[in-house]
């Protein structure tokens, strides 16, 4: 029964996950990473960038393709009656 158990807990102590980043460390290595990547950015191509955007823009398009009627309407709704809470708010 604690057979498995044990394993677990042996197998585990002898590679103990590493440890995260905290505090000033992990401020620096997320600078770095945005320098990375605009460094990559900057280095990219018309062509490669108005390739990127264009994947981007039809990820977002079959995303709302996705959609249904029904949750359509709903998001509709809410939004009618945002704004008509709004109108009552301002008069």
């Amino acid at each position: 029964m604690f057979g498995s158990y044990y394993f677990c807990l042996v197998q585990f102590s002898r590679f103990p996950m590493p440890k995260r980043k905290s505090g000033v460390a992990r401020d620096a290595a997320r600078r770095q990473q945005a320098i990375r990547k605009r460094e990559r950015r900057g280095a990219e191509t018309d062509e490669e960038r108005n390739r990127r955007l264009s994947t981007m823009a039809q990820r977002g398009q079959k995303r709302r393709e996705e959609d249904t009627e029904e949750q359509r309407n709903s998001q509709l709704s809410r939004s009618i009656s945002f704004l008509e809470s709004l109108c009552v708010w301002i008069h």
